[in-house]
């Protein structure tokens, strides 16, 4: 037996003849940026290799947010920076970044960019003698500590070595 119930199903309203508005709505944002005394620095970015300029390198105050400019087509730059800044960090595509320090007065030093083909000398894991490190620090318990022994020999006169 065979048993058919009417249902009543719509996808949408019932459509109206008025004219609707098809205007995509704008939508407008401001980007909230905190406003520090600036001043104005300005150098040049080149090639290291070849010595010649980097245009479109990113030039901005490190650490700080909001304070970017790009190169021109000579490398220049010229960049409002916070009085209280300490450093730019230099950026371009192909090249390893480069962080260089202020100096007080408006013209700073040329920042040279190495070719990514280079690695970079320092890392986040590199110490002060270039030695690559692992993150984690080693275990005390895997450390040789010497202890005083008198039948070692081996240590020089007035040492004492100790051996866990």
């Amino acid at each position: 037996m065979l048993m058919a119930f009417p249902l009543g199903v719509w996808a949408q309203d019932d459509y109206t003849d008025e004219e609707e508005d098809d205007t995509p709505a704008v939508r407008t944002f401001t980007v909230k940026q905190k406003k520090y005394e600036t001043r104005v620095v300005r150098g040049q970015v080149l090639d290291a290799a070849t010595r010649q300029p980097v245009a479109g390198a990113i030039v901005r105050a490190a650490e700080i947010d909001g304070y970017s400019v790009l190169t021109e087509d000579n490398g220049s730059y010229e960049l409002k920076a916070p009085v209280f800044a300490t450093a730019l960090y230099v950026s371009a595509t192909d090249y390893n970044p480069v962080r260089i320090g202020l100096a007080a007065g408006e013209e700073q030093r040329t920042a040279f960019l190495y070719s990514t083909s280079f690695t970079a000398e320092y890392g986040a894991t590199t110490n002060v003698r270039g030695d690559q490190t692992s993150s984690t620090p080693t275990p005390l318990t895997s450390r040789t500590r010497w202890r005083a022994s008198s039948a070692d020999t081996s240590t020089p006169k007035g040492a004492t070595a100790h051996r866990a």
